[in-house]
């Protein structure tokens, strides 16, 4: 059907140069993009297609997060249509601007890996910045994977001063809610890192016996360090379940 409406085009002077296929899963019916074999006949007949009507196919698809640090990570779900391709390109947010978009590539079959490109959407329009950008997809990925690194051990060593002040606080007896609040955003913790911390102590929580009674926090009884787990050796993905 899509070859007899490219030979349509044609014959009426009006020939097509470039077809979006805007995302590849969406065209895929009920194959699964797992079937390899079923999505393999799919990239050849689009293959054969191009080359016999003159046109370019531009496949657009989510990357695959899975196995960062690989650059098999970044192609699409269908892998079997990447490996077609003669060209893969990532387009990504920079970490470093919001408002800024980055065209990055991941592989190239006809001609060393280029440099990428930058760009913005203003006004509803594409603004291309005239300097290029010297990355790969790859190298993209790399600083990527460190800076999550980095992250996961700054929230590591953020979770660790703030139980062992907690921990200090605490061993004297029980402690007003408000008043571990107050003295937390004091020394600049965080609501959800000061939570992490009572978790991870396994605090318990009591309430005063009236209408208007406060909430008390104070450490598990009897008080057995051994049952506190040691969050310098705890892994990341510990870490961020916490």
């Amino acid at each position: 059907m899509l070859e007899c409406c490219l030979r349509g085009n044609r014959d009426a002077n009006q020939p097509v140069q470039l077809i979006v296929i805007d995302p590849i899963n969406c065209y895929l019916d009920h194959i699964d993009s797992q079937q390899e074999d079923r999505v393999r006949v799919m990239a050849s007949k689009l293959a054969d297609l191009a080359q016999r009507c003159n046109v370019a196919i531009l496949l657009i698809a989510q990357p695959a997060r899975v196995g960062i640090g690989k650059r098999g990570a970044w192609m699409p779900t269908t892998r079997v249509f990447a490996k077609a391709a003669r060209s893969v390109w990532l387009v990504t947010q920079d970490p470093d601007d919001g408002q800024r978009r980055l065209l990055l590539p991941i592989k190239t079959n006809l001609c060393a890996l280029p440099a990428g490109f930058g760009f913005q959407i203003q006004n509803q329009a594409i603004v291309w910045e005239t300097d290029l950008v010297p990355l790969t997809a790859e190298q993209y990925l790399e600083e990527s994977q460190e800076q999550q690194r980095l992250q996961v051990r700054q929230k590591s060593s953020e979770l660790t001063r703030v139980t062992d002040w907690l921990r200090d606080r605490l061993s004297q007896g029980e402690v007003p809610a408000s008043l571990l609040r107050e003295e937390a955003a004091a020394i600049q913790v965080t609501e959800a890192t000061l939570r992490r911390a009572l978790r991870l102590l396994n605090c318990q929580k009591s309430k005063e016996k009236c209408a208007t009674g406060r909430w008390f926090w104070r450490l598990p009884e009897p008080w057995d360090e051994a049952a506190v787990p040691n969050i310098e050796v705890a892994q990341p993905a510990q870490i961020e379940q916490l």
